[in-house]
């Protein structure tokens, strides 16, 4: 059986092509007296060359999106957190926390609700609180987030822009709320 889809002899393979061709052949030096490779062997290298760079780059691109994807999935799972932990406050002190609670990243500021106040993945930044209604935090809450894979179905679902956001500040995207839409009235 010959292991083409084994990694291991397809790599040995292209090591093997490689020396093949830019191994000497004596016949072609000797006839002309230089030392130099033919112009097909440099082709053939130039071009197992660009496809290995086209390789890495599609893998540096698809990386890139696949980080993205993997932070949103954080900013998700911690707005998701913040909701559940808003609700335990309000089911002590009926109303939920003050509008600056989630300004002070890491502190214990929710605790016992939450151990520490996440933050946003890669900016550091504390994610966007909106209560429903200025004079009266009883009412409900937005908290919101910038998801930046803007392709995610998700944030339409919401009635959100994906570059826009929510109405609630630039980039705000997606979010979680109780008692009210996360987008913007009229938005």
């Amino acid at each position: 059986s010959v292991g083409w889809k084994s990694t291991p002899c397809i790599s040995v393979g292209i090591f093997a092509i490689l020396i093949g061709v830019m191994g000497s052949s004596k016949t072609g030096r000797q006839r002309g007296g230089g030392g130099g490779y033919t112009l097909g062997e440099l082709l053939v290298v130039l071009g197992i060359l660009m496809i290995l760079i086209l390789i890495v780059l599609a893998l540096g691109i698809n990386w890139k999106r696949q980080t993205d994807r993997g932070n949103d999935t954080r900013r998700k799972s911690d707005l998701t957190l913040i909701r559940n932990a808003f609700e335990e406050y309000y089911n002590d002190h009926d109303c939920y926390p003050p509008a600056t609670i989630l300004s002070n990243c890491g502190s214990a500021d929710l605790a016992p609700y939450l151990a520490a106040i996440p933050c946003d993945p890669v900016t550091g930044l504390p994610y966007k609180y909106v209560p429903a209604d200025d004079t009266n935090l009883c009412k409900g809450y937005r908290v919101l987030t910038t998801l930046y894979d803007t392709s995610d179905q998700a944030i339409t679902n919401l009635g959100c822009n994906p570059i826009t956001g929510c109405g609630w500040g630039a980039g705000y995207n997606w979010g979680v709320s109780q008692g009210v839409a996360v987008a913007k009235d009229g938005f």
